[in-house]
């Protein structure tokens, strides 16, 4: 299965603000991130991050700057995703490494050093966690990545656009896509069974839904079909499926159901995550907790003594 996962890393996880601080919330969505992206390798589907340019270009900057050499002197090659027999005319604008193309959706050609960097820097005050020490990290489901096997696509566009731009590949002959899906970053429950569930359902539409009555991963298979993430997005594709006389199957996941985006959500992750996103919110001191009123079990948040200063 192709695997298309939305990402981004302008102010990632805002209500998680009274939690993390900001550079605290784009590392723990990069470990997120990580786990997700491990999850789909691990059976062999293949990987395509949809992002915004910004993010690429960040990541892009921050490699050159490591290996000491002149961002003006990177050139990038940008193709139309949603055409990709024609080339895209993209102007580039060396000072900035800002690129403008004829097309929103844009496949990148960067380098695995780019996109583990969009996994995750060095490790700094912030906790958070190396490349290296990622890619060593072992357990029973998730065995690293393989960063030259995830494409990268990026688009500027809010996130139905920018999906649906992707999912034009389903109507076009020669992209020889007959099914795609859309995973969510920020699922960091998510485990190679949960996943092979999703994609083993019939149905023309498949749908997990979220806690929250949102779409957190979803398998098309008829072009005919389209997203629209706005609110209530499970209802709403229900019935975009139903509109289009389309099958559609449901998946009942804790795991798939389950995103991470409320500080009440983090036990959860701390409970059943095996993966980088438990192991780094520890790093930063976060640790279960139980309420004696409530009976409830919650997190607390141990600053080290510099972070606090």
């Amino acid at each position: 299965m192709h695997v298309i996962v939305p990402y981004t890393d302008i102010s990632p996880k805002t209500r998680l603000d009274s939690t993390l601080t900001a550079s605290e919330r784009s590392a723990f969505a990069q470990a997120m991130l990580y786990d997700v992206i491990s999850a789909l390798q691990a059976n062999g589907h293949t990987v395509e991050l949809l992002t915004p340019t910004k993010t690429v270009t960040h990541a892009r900057k921050r490699v050159n700057e490591s290996d000491n050499t002149d961002i003006t002197a990177e050139t990038t090659e940008m193709r139309s995703a949603s055409t990709p027999a024609h080339e895209t005319a993209v102007e580039q604008d060396a000072e900035s490494d800002t690129h403008w193309s004829q097309s929103p959706t844009s496949a990148v050609s960067i380098t695995p050093e780019v996109v583990m960097m969009i996994l995750g820097g060095s490790s700094d005050s912030d906790g958070e966690m190396s490349i290296q020490h990622r890619n060593n990290h072992k357990d029973t489901t998730q065995d690293g990545i393989q960063p030259n096997q995830i494409t990268v696509t990026t688009d500027d566009r809010a996130l139905t656009p920018a999906v649906n731009g992707c999912l034009n590949r389903l109507s076009d002959p020669k992209a020889q896509f007959g099914e795609l899906a859309v995973v969510m970053a920020d699922l960091a429950l998510i485990t190679p069974t949960a996943i092979e569930r999703l994609f083993a359902r019939e149905g023309d539409v498949v749908l997990a839904p979220g806690r929250g009555g949102g779409t957190n991963a979803i398998v098309i298979r008829h072009p005919s079909f389209t997203v629209n993430y706005h609110g209530a997005s499970y209802q709403d594709h229900h019935q975009i499926a139903v509109d289009a006389s389309l099958s559609v199957g449901v998946i009942d996941s804790m795991r798939l159901g389950t995103d991470i985006d409320e500080p009440t959500d983090l036990p959860e992750v701390l409970f059943h995550n095996s993966g980088m996103a438990s192991e780094w919110l520890q790093s930063v001191g976060i640790k279960l907790s139980l309420d004696d009123d409530t009976g409830r079990v919650g997190i607390t948040h141990q600053r080290n003594r510099a972070d606090e200063d």
